[in-house]
């Protein structure tokens, strides 16, 4: 689970957090990208490499952190989220979205130490 779902960041809310939880059983590694998607008329999401004539884009003027973590069974992270540029751009609404992945967990095995 993630929230909030929506972050808007302007030049007066240069920044925001979002709270990712493990609501499963087991440990979950993810790995978190940033994309540039826009909605098709069906409602589904698709990549867009390139900016239609209407569009903005702000993957290249987002950054956040942390961008891979573990959670264990009920256990949360704080993802700090920030927009720079903000000054410097056109006005209008630039759009990114965060991509969450599930990601393999490591197990460490420890290895022995000392004669055979």
């Amino acid at each position: 689970m993630i929230a909030p779902t929506r972050v808007v960041l302007d030049a007066k809310e240069r920044s925001d957090e979002l709270v990712l939880v493990n609501n499963g059983g087991e440990t979950a590694a993810f790995r978190i990208s940033v994309e540039n998607r826009r909605m098709r008329l069906d409602g589904a999401l698709e990549a867009a490499d390139e900016p239609q004539a209407d569009e903005l884009f702000a993957a290249d003027k987002v950054r956040f952190s942390p961008r891979q973590l573990m959670l264990g069974p009920g256990e949360r992270q704080t993802i700090r989220i920030s927009a720079n540029e903000i000054g410097a751009l056109a006005p209008g609404e630039y759009r990114a979205h965060l991509r969450l992945m599930s990601a393999p967990v490591l197990t460490v095995v420890p290895s022995s130490v000392g004669p055979p």
